[in-house]
């Protein structure tokens, strides 16, 4: 959603699988302008493939990008 085009795009299912394990992203696409730093920051710490590092729910929506796009609080909560 952020860029028009898959994070994990590939040829095959498994090519795609690796990525995802190995956290082969891309924040490429036909949308623009192109993505903030602090959506790549937010998108990065949100697929780190180390649970005990990667954002939580509640540190997700704490981060910079969520307050300069502010929502329905009933979302947010």
């Amino acid at each position: 959603m952020l860029t028009g085009a898959f994070p994990f795009d590939d040829e095959s299912d498994e090519s795609i699988r690796a990525r995802i394990l190995a956290g082969e992203y891309r924040l490429a696409g036909p949308v623009a302008p192109p993505p903030t730093s602090a959506s790549v920051d937010l998108i990065a710490r949100l697929l780190d493939i180390d649970p005990s590092s990667r954002l939580t729910i509640a540190d997700a929506k704490q981060h910079a990008w969520f307050e300069a796009h502010p929502t329905n609080s009933a979302v947010r909560d």
